[in-house]
């Protein structure tokens, strides 16, 4: 079962701590953005978008992934011009707990990860 899941996935288990069972101190401030950036990086792996030479992210197939949080971001960025992976950052910065919950989401619908409490951060 933990065989089959995408970076994003795996950078959210990454981030719990087993113990507490609570997000590690290093990753509670920013771990909705870097599971962002997470989710462009397997899009890059997944031939979704393309890397041009001065860092512009492109679509390059806006085809159905199977993820609803990568099916999403890529609706997001179909919607917008495109733009350097800085400016993507920065442009979801204050909107990037939407993909982070459905990646936490996604685990839970597999099993992987259990909700106790509905506070994400």
């Amino acid at each position: 079962m933990l065989n089959h899941l995408s970076i994003p996935q795996e950078f959210v288990l990454l981030a719990l701590d087993r113990e507490t069972n609570k997000l590690k101190s290093m990753f509670r401030m920013h771990v909705a953005l870097y599971t962002l950036i997470a989710c462009i990086m397997e899009l890059s792996i997944n031939g979704n978008v393309t890397f041009e030479d001065d860092d512009t992210v492109r679509i390059s197939d806006s085809a159905s992934t199977g993820e609803k949080y990568l099916d999403r971001l890529i609706e997001i960025m179909a919607a917008e011009k495109p733009k350097k992976l800085t400016k993507w950052v920065s442009y979801f910065y204050y909107r990037q707990k939407e993909i982070y919950k459905l990646v936490v989401e996604s685990l839970v619908d597999k099993g992987v990860l259990e909700i106790e409490n509905t506070v994400f951060y």
